[in-house]
Order: structure tokens, then sequence, then C-alpha cells
């Protein structure tokens, strides 16, 4: 299923004001160096105030906007480098950086700091971004992979406003405060977070997997909403606005709730269930009261669709509770919370990084060379301090890999909740693809379903059996009364390749219920163990590491290990924070402005400038020195530890839980494909069994019309014969009447009958010639003659019997019996 989420949120940009920003960097450069290297500049300056002109003025696309944008902000890095932007009168002091709040546009701020300039750059360029995201056709694989995309860069940009500085300036903007980049950094974040979550919706994932991608969005989305209640953000943000990131928040908690459900289901833990969807619908409620009506509408259609779906989730197994498992639920508060799932993170775009060809002649030759030397040195130093650090976390990763550590200790009886044993990954994986069918309910599910089936060809088969037994009565009846008159075979003779197509299913059938019963049986016998492969058991399944009971040291060295570990996260979290500080430090070292004013020796320079990364040098030297003690202080405590909890045969009853697993379910497996096997089976019968039973019922139908075609044939010639036989004694009466010969009349009648029988009443004319009793010339039976005498039957041209199509019906395989496999 598409988990529906709503729209997305883009951001507007900011508006400015135009500059003569080429006029007073010329003058400034030909006062304080030469006219000649002002009219080298002068090409240069024109073209960046060209581009700043088509910045501040925003008409362009999305794409050709950020490009420029991107462009301009690379400028600003280097014109930052040559060209002093500040109050002071000796330096660039005319030039004034207007531009409007981007949340209140009748605030604005002027200010002569190019870094406010670059902030205000990068957050149109952020805007712009986000603006492409919403363009893009997030229906479409590619489309929502790049939607992802262009919000990760959007947040990476907005967290580079916040690096720049500037709300450390005085009047620089509440829009471009830390507190709004962070705001606009994590609904950015929650967005890229969300698409993600919803494409594992599309490709089917895991209900465990997108639970904990719902999870991580909410958990974005709730830090957006908190940062919009900094006071500096107070009142600044629309409605609209917070009533998004509010209900997108409860929106994310939901599904991840609602897919947590889905996964208790599969479990058979009901009462969990229901708990998370109480859970789920709650949010939604407190979302939907905060909100009021004032929400989009295609966030409110969303939100009506995922309202819908929890409601019948916990209608269908609040009913189920009720009327079969009858357990008790759980408070949704003592349930464990799901972890989020991170799967984005800010991003700088590549295009902010490249070099640009700018002013590049502007630098005096000796400052270039200079600058170039002692970048060198940095770098030199960086890259040797940062292998340092990377040197000691890889001997502190392999270490840890090889003692299999944490997870030994997430093992231990002694661990919270009774430790738990990870489940090899390729096993896992193959118990996913158990959990997701249904596990044992899956089982009993498709051989209900195979039951049904069966029942449904039974009934077809005795319809059509029925339905031929009542055509051999009515039959019968019919011979009784006409018996001489009937010249077409009797049913019971020629019905018997329907009948032996019946007894055909009815033996397959039978085969087929055999197999069944086995099948019934290994489910039956083996339901323990098939509910044993579902997520929780199978986790239970694994050894613990147990607690020696006669060594007494066992929980010091325990205690110990862990202690160890805690020593050595905390020694890795400070060598993150090292490196941080070394790629802040290297950010902010911009020796350029003094080497433009520097009269000295650049070496000494150079040395005290160096100096500045020494205090970063002796704490790596001094974390790597703890982190070596600590190893091995782990290494000698671990080898106490293996000993002690006897690891070497615990490993070997991981293996075996695993390996018995495995073969659990490889039954598994077989069972299902028997099943599959049979529920093919049977539905080929059901289709076989109803064209048959049609076929039974064409077959006596057109029976009982070859039979009343026959019965008013009779009729009808009887009827004509009576007549004839009427017509005849009344000219006979009126003929001797005329003769004047009294008497005459009644001997005529007496010699009329004379010699008749009773049976021969049909012909009472006597001396009419025979002839065939037919049909009318307009109406030709096709399935019998009457002769001109009762004894007398003439056979007909034969009677066409409805044609058996040939009907399609599984035959028994020669497969074996005694084993999982059906025999069908």
């Amino acid at each position: 299923m598409r988990a529906l989420t709503g729209p997305v949120l883009a951001v507007q940009g900011k508006k400015g004001t135009d500059v003569d920003l080429a006029k007073a960097v010329k003058r400034y450069v030909a006062k304080n160096y030469s006219e000649s290297e002002a009219a080298a500049c002068e090409e240069d300056l024109q073209a960046v105030q060209r581009l700043r002109e088509s910045v501040v003025r925003g008409k362009e696309g999305n794409e050709k906007a950020r490009k420029e944008l991107e462009k301009y902000h690379r400028i600003l890095k280097v014109m930052e480098t040559r060209f002093p932007f500040s109050d002071d009168e000796e330096q660039i002091s005319t030039v004034f950086f207007v531009w409007k709040d981007a949340f209140k546009t009748k605030d604005k701020t002027a200010l002569r700091n190019i870094k406010a300039e670059q902030a205000a750059v990068l957050f149109n360029l952020g805007a712009t971004i986000s603006q492409q995201a919403i363009e893009t056709d997030r229906d479409s694989e590619m489309g929502i992979k790049l939607a992802a995309k262009y919000f990760q860069e959007a947040a990476g940009v907005f967290a580079m406003v916040r690096q720049t500085g500037v709300a450390k300036i005085p009047a620089s903007g509440k829009d471009l405060s830390n507190e709004s980049s962070n705001m606009l950094e994590n609904l950015m974040l929650a967005q890229a977070q969300e698409c993600f979550f919803v494409k594992a919706t599309v490709d089917g994932k895991s209900p465990g997997i997108c639970a904990r991608l719902a999870k991580q969005a909410e958990l974005f989305y709730r830090e957006a909403w908190n940062n919009t209640k900094q006071p500096l953000l107070k009142d600044r943000i629309d409605a609209e606005w917070l009533n998004h990131v509010r209900t997108k928040e409860a929106m994310m908690l939901a599904w991840c709730l609602y897919f947590l459900s889905v996964s208790h289901r599969a479990e058979d833990d009901i009462g969990k269930e229901i708990a998370r969807l109480q859970a789920a619908s709650s949010a939604l409620k407190s979302a939907r009261r905060d909100a009021g009506k004032k929400l989009q509408a295609s966030l409110e259609s969303a939100l009506k669709s995922l309202e819908g779906t929890i409601d019948r989730a916990l209608q269908i197994a609040m009913k189920e509770n009720s009327m079969i498992y009858l357990v008790r639920v759980p408070d949704p508060a003592s349930l464990d919370q799901a972890q989020g799932a991170p799967m984005v993170k800010s991003i700088q775009p590549e295009e902010l990084s490249l070099p640009i060809d700018f002013f590049s002649g502007f630098v005096p030759d000796h400052c270039a060379k200079s600058l170039s030397i002692y970048t060198d040195m940095v770098d030199r130093t960086i890259r040797e301090l940062t292998n340092q650090v990377q040197e000691t976390s890889d001997q502190v990763r392999l270490k840890l890999r090889e003692f299999e550590l944490p997870e030994l200790l997430f093992s231990l009886e002694s661990a919270p909740k009774g430790g738990y044993t990870p489940i090899p990954e390729p096993l896992a994986l193959e118990l996913d693809e158990v959990g997701n069918f249904g596990g044992a309910r899956g089982l009993q599910k498709m051989y209900a379903e195979q039951k049904e089936y069966r029942a449904s060809a039974m009934s077809a088969l005795s319809a059509a059996e029925s339905a031929l037994d009542k055509e051999v009565e009515e039959d019968n009846r019919i011979r009784q009364q006409y018996d001489q008159h009937c010249m077409f075979p009797a049913s019971n003779l020629v019905d018997h390749p329907l009948r032996e197509r019946i007894s055909q299913f009815k033996k397959s059938l039978e085969v087929a219920l055999d197999s069944d019963r086995g099948i019934e049986s290994r489910l039956s016998k083996n339901d323990d163990m098939l509910r044993s492969l579902g997520a929780r058991e199978a986790a239970s399944r694994m050894p613990r590491i147990s607690t020696p009971m006669v060594c007494m040291e066992e929980g010091d060295v325990a205690k110990g290990l862990q202690k160890a570990l805690v020593e050595l996260e905390t020694l890795a979290g400070e060598r993150d924070g090292l490196e941080v500080k070394l790629r802040e430090l290297k950010q902010k070292d911009n020796l350029l402005p003094k080497l433009m004013s520097y009269s000295g020796s650049t070496d000494n320079l150079f040395d005290q400038e160096i100096k500045k990364y020494d205090p970063l040098k002796e704490e790596i030297r001094n974390n790597a020195a703890r982190s070596k003690s600590a190893l091995d202080d782990l290494v000698e405590i671990f080898t106490k530890f293996y000993r002690i909890y006897d690891i070497s045969q615990w490993k070997v009853d991981c293996e075996k839980a695993a390996a018995d697993m495995r073969r659990d379910v490889e039954y598994f497996r077989e069972l299902k494909a028997s099943l599959e096997e049979g529920t093919n089976f049977y539905t080929s019968l059901c289709k076989a069994s109803t064209a048959l039973r049609h076929q039974c019922g064409e077959f006596a139908l057109s029976r009982q019309l070859q039979r009343d075609e026959m019965v008013n044939e009779i009729r009808r010639r009887q009827a004509q014969e009576d007549a004839n036989w009427h017509g005849g004694v009344e000219q006979g009466w009126q003929g001797r009447a005329g003769a004047g010969v009294p008497g005459s009349g009644a001997n005529m009648l007496d010699t009329q009958f004379q010699g008749m029988h009773v049976g021969q009443v049909s012909n009472p004319l006597g001396s009419a010639p025979q002839q065939q009793m037919g049909a009318p010339p307009h109406r030709q039976s096709p399935g019998y003659a009457v002769g001109s005498g009762p004894n007398q039957p003439q056979p007909s041209a034969g009677y066409a019997y409805p044609a058996i199509p040939p009907t399609d019906f599984p035959q028994e395989s020669a497969g074996y019996d005694g084993g999982i496999c059906r025999n069908y």
C-alpha cells in the first residue's frame, strides 16, 4: 500500500533592493591600490553587478535562479578575502545590503557586512531548492528520489546560513537567526525522510522498517515544531505553516503506530495491536483539535484517509478481540517505543564548493604565493592529525568487531528484559519472509480456503449427479405412461459419459482428501513450531549467555566489560568532536587579509599562525593514549569474560539454534508449496465441476424438451383421430336417415366398432391406410417417431445428444503420499 501523507512545504525567498556594488569596490581599489588595478577589476565588477541585480529581481525559473545564486555566493566568498566591507570609512563603508524579512516582509535589514549578504543569498538558495523539490513528480520512483535529494540539499544550505555566523551580527534579521535556520533545516529533513517513508510503503518493505522510517520523520517534524515555539520566532510563522507542521508530526506518528500494529497482528498479539491503533487515533484527534479548520484541502484529504485506515483496522481488531481472543489491551505508554531510522542528512550542494575565476588577478603575486605556502602547511597539519584520529578509531573498531562487542553483552541473561541474541542476517531475512506471509496463521488461512474450494467442488458434483438422477426418474415416469410410444433410448442408458466424468472427479477428490488430511495433521502437530517462526518467538529461541553458578567473579567481570566499553565510547565521541574542531578551525583560518597588509617576514607570520593548531594536537595525542590504555584493559577483562561465561559453547549453541530454525523455515516452505499446489488443484477442479454441472443441466433440459414434444405430438394425433372418428359416425347416421331405412344407422355403428380392441382406438377408421405419426411439416421432431398403430413403431433417424465438451480437470499425480507434498 502507498501511504498518503499529503503535501509538502516550500520556503519563500527574501526580497532585496539594488545597490551599486561595482562603483563602491572600484573606488576602494583605486584609492588603496592603483587605477590600473581598478581598471583590471572593472570587467569582473560589472559581471558581479549584473548577477546581483538578476538575483535580487528573482524572476527566473527555479533551475536558472539556483545556478545564479550558487555562482553569486561563490563570488561573494572570493570578494570576502579581497575587499573589506565594514563601517570603517577607510574600507568599503558606502555599500548597504538591504533585505526584507522572509517571514515578516514589513521588516528589513540594511548592513554593511558581506556575511549578511552571503547569508541572505544562502537563504534564497535554500528556498529555491525547496521549491524545486515540490515541483517534482513524487508519485514516480525517480521523482520521489529527486525530491528527497532536493530537500536534503535545502537542509544543508539552511545549515550553512547558521554556519556563516550572521546571527551574531546585530540587527541581522530574525529569519537569519540560528532558531530560524534550525527550524528550516529540520523541516527540510522531515520532508526528505517522509519521501523515504512513502517509497518504502510503495516498495512493500516490512512493517518494522516502515514504522522506523515514519518515526524518524515524526522526530524531525517535532523538532521543527519545537523550533517554531522559540521566543525569537513567536508570532512570525504563518498559522497555516504551524498547523501543517503540527499535523504532519501527528500523521507520521500515526503511520508509525499503524505499521507497528501490523507487526503485532502478524504475531497474533491482538492486545498490542489495539493499543497501537488507539494511540494512533488519539494522536490524530489531538492534531485535528489543535489545527481546527485551518488545513489545506490536500492535507485535510490525506488526514481523513489516514483516519479512515486506522479506524477500520481498529474496528476489525476490537471485534476480533471481543469475539475470539478476549485479551486485555495494555496501556500504550507501557509498550516499547519505536526507534527512528534516519535515512537523510543535511547535504551541501557540490556547486558551492567549486572554484570560480573572479578577481584572480587582483591579489598580488607575493600574497598569492605566500598564501599557497601557508595553505599547504595547514593541509599537511590537518592531514596528520586526522590520520591519527582515524588510526585510533580503526584500532578500537577492529578489536570490538573481533570480540563481537557490545552484542555479546546484549545476550546476557542479566541484561535488561532478560537479554536478547541477534538472529544472523540471512536467517533474519528468511524469517521476515515467513512473517510477511503470515506465518502459521497464513498457512491455516490457505488451508481454510482449500476446504472452501473442496466444498464448492463437492457441491457442484452433487448438483450434477442430482440433475441426472431427477432426469432418470422423470424419464421412467414418462415411459410408464407412454411406454409404447417412446422410441428414444432411456436416460440411464445415455448419461453414462457424464456419470463417468462425475465418478472420475469424485475419485480425484478422494485422493486429494487423503493428502488434505496429511496436511491438516502436520499443521496441527507442528503448530507450536510454526508459530515459533514469528519475530518475537524466533528471538526467544536464540540462547542467552548464562551466568555461571559456581564462579563468584562473574558479576565484576561483566560490569568491568561494560565500563570499559563506556570508556571507549566516550573517547570515540571526543575524537568526533576533535575532527569537527579541526574542520571549523581550518574554515576560520583566513590569512589573506593579514598577508595583504603584513610587511614583515612571512615565515614568522606562518609560525605564529600555525601555532593555533597546537592545542588540538595535544588533545588528539592525549585521546590516543587514553584509548590505547582503555583498549588494553578491555582485552584483559574480555579474556576473563570469555572463559568464565564459556562463550565458545554459547556460540555453538547459537549456531545449533539457527540451524534448527533454518530447518523449520524449510519445513514451512514445503508446507506452503504443498498448500499452493492444493489450491491450484481445487481451483481447477471447481471450474471443471461447475462446467460439468452445467452440462448435466443442459442434458436434462434437452431430454425434458424431447419428452414434452413427444407427449404433445401424441395428444395432437389422438385429438385428430377422435375428430375423424366422430365425423365418420355423423356422416353414417345422416346417410341412413336419407335412405329411409330405419335402424340401419345402429347396424352401421356396430359394424364400425366390430373387431376393434381398446388398444386400437388410435385408428378408429380401420380401413384408413397406416401412416407414420411424425411431427407436423413445419416442426420436425428431432428425437423420436411414432407409428400408425400402437404396436407398429417406426424408428426415427436418431437423436443428437448434447455433446459433452472436453472438461479440463486435474488428474492424480504420481507424487508420494508419505511426506509433506500433496498428491494431486
